[in-house]
């Protein structure tokens, strides 16, 4: 369907829903009743009622082909499916970064931890008490 908007001589301008086969009837004024033709008319914009349609395609998930989104989700929906995956990218990346950033931080947090100093005796040979004999 298709918004066409009128503009009367009286000052006033309505919008009208057509569809292309009613583009040739004539609409009357709501305020002087004048009849306006097609001269008053100018197409704004185009408004597609219902579903979106896509090309139809195999969906080897569902096993058959998918007419539109809506139909691909009725589908899911009666074979007891959810789907999954159509997260927004900036949210993955979002999502990504952070994890990224808390192991780093969890890695950097065990570096900077003070060791413990062990008491066992070194074993370096200038130490020992038993050198070796010559």
């Amino acid at each position: 369907m298709a918004n066409y908007e009128y503009k009367c001589s009286c000052g006033l301008g309505f919008d009208v829903y057509k569809t292309i086969t009613d583009i040739e009837t004539l609409e009357l004024c709501p305020s002087c009743g004048m009849i306006l033709d097609s001269s008053y008319r100018l197409i704004s914009r185009v408004h597609f009622m219902g579903e979106k349609t896509i090309d139809p395609y195999f969906c080897p998930g569902l096993g058959c082909v998918v007419e539109s989104v809506a139909h691909r989700k009725r589908l899911a929906r009666s074979k007891g499916l959810e789907e999954v995956g159509n997260e927004p990218v900036d949210n993955i990346i979002r999502r990504d970064d952070n994890e990224r950033e808390s192991r780093s931080k969890a890695r950097w947090e065990s570096l900077t931890k003070p060791t413990e100093v062990s008491s066992w005796p070194s074993t370096n040979s200038c130490t020992s008490p038993n050198p070796l004999p010559e």
